[in-house]
């Protein structure tokens, strides 16, 4: 059966080994950028994501509206964050609980119950289980409860603003830094997959 690589050089589309070459180019990671689009698309250089500039852009933002906020402003926008994340780990423990309430009494009737045969024991220690390793993995509340309380504690203790708002900054500095050696990276990337189908174009130019 003809691959979709295949398929058009037995429909006639495809008639030189340089068009054959250049589709196969669409497997490798040098045209990742290009996995979506249709296979008759021509190659298009391979350019950093828009995403990595935009987020330096907004970060340097977050570094001058800190440093042009009153203290007032600042500790608001912490108390926001904590209330924020506050009510995250609250919602997950109310979802938790909810989970906790449909599965223990579904383990109870497991563990109760008592197989016909021998060969349905298996099905029995499979069901048991199935449910306490979900319940094991996803119905602890232990990880919430010790993050509410540390929110808690770290709002009661916002006093002093000048060191909020140096740790705030330094904490943008690091954002900041990570992004633009992302952007890097990627830009970097770009050229090794640009240069590299270049190589590859030029090697298979007219056979």
């Amino acid at each position: 059966m003809p691959t979709g690589y295949t398929t058009r050089i037995i429909d006639g589309d495809i008639t030189t080994f340089e068009e054959f070459a250049k589709l196969c180019a669409r497997a490798f990671g040098a045209t990742i950028h290009m996995r979506d689009e249709n296979l008759d698309k021509e190659y298009e250089p391979r350019i950093p994501s828009d995403y990595y500039s935009r987020v330096i852009a907004e970060t340097k933002e977050e570094i001058e509206r800190i440093k042009n906020s009153t203290d007032e402003e600042i500790k608001l926008d912490i108390l926001n964050k904590y209330n924020k994340d506050l009510l995250y780990h609250k919602n997950k423990i109310e979802e938790i609980e909810r989970h906790a309430s449909s599965l223990t009494p579904m383990l109870e009737k497991a563990q109760s119950y008592v197989p016909p045969t021998e060969e349905h024991i298996g099905i029995r220690e499979f069901m048991i289980e199935q449910l306490r390793q979900t319940i094991d993995r996803d119905c602890d509340t232990e990880y919430h409860i010790e993050r509410i309380k540390e929110i808690e504690d770290a709002m009661v203790l916002i006093i002093d603003m000048q060191q909020k708002r140096k740790e705030l900054l330094e904490q943008c500095e690091e954002d900041l830094k990570r992004h633009q050696m992302n952007l890097k990276e990627e830009e970097e990337r770009c050229l090794k997959s640009n240069l590299w189908v270049q190589q590859y174009f030029q090697s298979i130019k007219g056979l």
